[in-house]
C-alpha cells in the first residue's frame, strides 16, 4: 500500500473509531441503513484485532 493510501486508510479507521457510539446507535435502530452500520463496526473490530497481532 502506498503511503498516501495507507494514510487514507488510517484516517478512515480513526474516523470510524471516533463515530463508534453513533454507529452503535444506528446499528441498534430500525433505520434502513442499520445493517451498513453493523458491517462498519464489524470491520472496525476486525481491523483493530488485526492491528494488535
Amino acid at each position: 500500500m502506498s503511503s498516501e493510501a495507507s494514510d487514507s486508510y488510517q484516517s478512515a479507521i480513526d474516523t470510524a473509531e471516533d463515530l463508534r457510539d453513533d454507529l452503535e446507535a444506528i446499528a441498534a435502530s430500525d433505520l434502513p441503513f442499520a445493517y451498513d452500520a453493523e458491517r462498519i463496526l464489524e470491520e472496525l473490530d476486525r481491523t483493530r484485532g488485526d492491528d494488535s497481532e
